[in-house]
């Protein structure tokens, strides 16, 4: 199993470190932690391919652990991905990811490949 830290930085975007974002990987399964702006071309900095990603977990709705998805999405369809794509939200965020992905101009990519969004609730 590897882990690999594609970016470290804060919410402060930086020239020399992105957002935070962890890939962890057993070379069957590959799960991104968190893709906040400029995902897709940290993992390409990373030589990691996006396509190879099976599921994505955003851990909270600040803007740096989320706003690179739709990118990251439109990345994969222009690559012609067609692996399937789990993405995992709290589950009070369900719809508003729907949402975002909707006025992103993403609601047919599941015509692609498959895409999920489901919940979690971690408990206290």
């Amino acid at each position: 199993m590897t882990i690999t830290f594609v970016g470290t930085g804060s919410g402060k975007t930086s020239l020399k470190r992105f957002h935070s974002s962890i890939l962890i990987s057993d070379n069957i399964y590959n799960f991104l932690i968190d893709c906040g702006d400029g995902i897709s071309r940290a993992l390409l900095n990373k030589d990691i391919n996006y396509n190879l990603i099976d599921c994505i977990l955003i851990t909270h709705f600040h803007p740096d652990h989320y706003s690179g998805l739709p990118t990251l999405l439109i990345n994969m369809k222009l690559s012609e991905r067609q692996k399937p794509l789990t993405i995992y939200v709290h589950k009070k965020m369900v719809g508003f990811t729907e949402s975002l992905l909707l006025h992103s101009y993403l609601s047919g990519l599941s015509k692609q490949f498959d895409l999920e969004i489901l919940p979690y609730q971690f408990d206290r």
